[in-house]
């Protein structure tokens, strides 16, 4: 007999759960997401100015290279005019600017350097840091000045 009574549940016991516990934890729960949302923001953001940041450094690497090919006579020192991006390139940077500048050092002798950068805005009147990145050209063997 009493080692039924053991077996048996006591008749005061619940089994389910109460809307006050059903309600702290909806509380506690709504509490954690709002902590995540703006660590979530802050990595969206971040991912997209990395994205930004690769995708300018692959066109401003192309520039280079279609500048840096030309012949030397049409490298002149000074800004060079109509360099541009490609328009669906150009598309994904807001307030994007391209520049592209040719300089004749004096050492090395026969040589000039060429820069691009690109700057572009990750916010409205916040800049990002722009992308330079420069290559050398040297004038032909048999071409004199």
């Amino acid at each position: 007999m009493r080692r039924q009574r053991f077996l048996q549940s006591p008749p005061h016991s619940r089994s389910g759960v109460t809307l006050v516990e059903t309600v702290i934890s909806a509380v506690l729960l709504g509490i954690v997401f709002a902590a995540c949302i703006p660590a979530l923001v802050w990595i969206m953001r971040t991912q997209r100015a990395s994205e930004r940041r690769a995708a300018a450094i692959l066109e401003a690497s192309n520039l280079i290279e279609k500048l840096t090919s030309r012949p030397w006579n049409d490298l002149p020192p000074g800004e060079l005019a109509n360099v541009t991006l490609p328009s669906e390139t150009a598309a994904a940077f807001p307030a994007l600017d391209v520049a592209a500048l040719v300089v004749e050092p004096d050492h090395p002798p026969d040589s000039r350097l060429v820069t691009v950068e690109i700057s572009w805005s990750d916010a409205p009147g916040r800049k990002s840091r722009p992308v330079r990145l420069s290559g050398w050209v040297f004038r032909p063997q048999g071409d004199q000045p």
